[in-house]
Parts: structure tokens; sequence; C-alpha cells
């Protein structure tokens, strides 16, 4: 016979697939209408402002998905108890898999939805005040350094790059705040 406060609900073996693809992807949808609003607000990501925008936010949708996500796994599949790998890895790959949704999108963006974004950002560029302290043959190295958010693998090698980085960073702290061992 069990008593009401055993530990019998705790499963620490539970699979993490279904929270970081679920998280993930809420992960990735949220960059998405994030970008989609920088796009359509025509934020200029080359302005100080715009870049803090264009970084904090998503930065914070990630960390607060890769929250959610471990909770979620410690609390609702776990029985409460989650291991501080098992969380990095769940707040590791929640980012991960937002990344790679987002690096899609930003290729969909710059080649289907509006062909002429990557000249925009060119343009955009070359007029900030980050342009006019580069010498000139840097500068070129520079512009055509935007070309590559038109290759599918060089877009996707740099949101997963992006998201392992992130990844990691919030990974680390969230799995050591939210960790519980039984």
């Amino acid at each position: 016979m069990t008593t009401l406060d055993s530990n019998d609900t705790a499963r620490p073996n539970m699979p993490i697939w279904d929270t970081v693809l679920r998280y993930g992807g809420y992960n990735g949808l949220i960059a998405i209408a994030l970008s989609m609003v920088f796009y359509l607000l025509g934020l200029d990501v080359f302005s100080i402002s715009g870049m803090l925008t264009a970084t904090l936010l998503p930065v914070t949708a990630s960390v607060i998905m890769a929250v959610l996500a471990i909770k979620h796994q410690r609390d609702q599949l776990d029985g409460g108890y989650i291991k501080y790998g098992k969380a990095l890895l769940v707040g590791l790959i929640v980012v991960l898999i937002g990344s790679f949704v987002s690096g899609i999108w930003n290729y969909l963006l710059a080649t289907v939805i509006d062909p002429g974004y990557i000249d925009k950002m060119k343009e955009s560029f070359a007029n900030s005040s980050f342009a006019s302290n580069i010498p000139p043959e840097a500068m070129e190295e520079a512009l055509q350094g935007f070309d590559k958010i038109g290759d599918f693998t060089q877009s996707l090698a740099s949101g997963l790059g992006g998201g392992l980085f992130w990844g990691l960073i919030i990974g680390l702290i969230a799995a050591a705040a939210l960790k519980k061992e039984n």
C-alpha cells in the first residue's frame, strides 16, 4: 500500500522530445512573429536601439520558452525532479529548434517574400554610423557578406550557430535555476 507522500510519481527517464519539439516550435513561431514585426515596421537593425531590440526580444523569448520547457519536463513528466544535465539539454534543444525555424524564415524572407531585402540591408548598412569607420576594402567585403543571407545552407548554419551559442548560455543558467534532484 502506498501513501500520498510517496515518490511513486517520479519518472526521471521520461523522454524529452515531446517537450522540446513543442516549446522549440513555439520559440520558432515567436521568432518569426518578431521578425515580421521588425520587417513591417522597418526596424533599422544597424542603429543602437534597433540592434538592441532585434537582439534582446528574441533572446528574451528564448529564455522564457526554455524555462517553460524545463519546468514542464520537470513538473509534468518527471514527477517534480530533473537533473542538471537533462534540464540543460532541454533548454539547449528548445533554443536550437527555434533558431533553426528562424533561419528558414530568414532565408524565405530574403529570397521568396522580398527578393530585394538583401539590397535594402546593404544600403541600410552603408548609410549607418558603423560604415563610416570602415576602410573601403573592408566595406566591400562586409557588403559581400550580406549576399550569404540568400544562401540556404549559410542561413541555416548562421541560425544554428547563434542557437548553439545562446542555447548553451540560456540552458546553463536555466538548468542551474530549475534543477531539482530526488
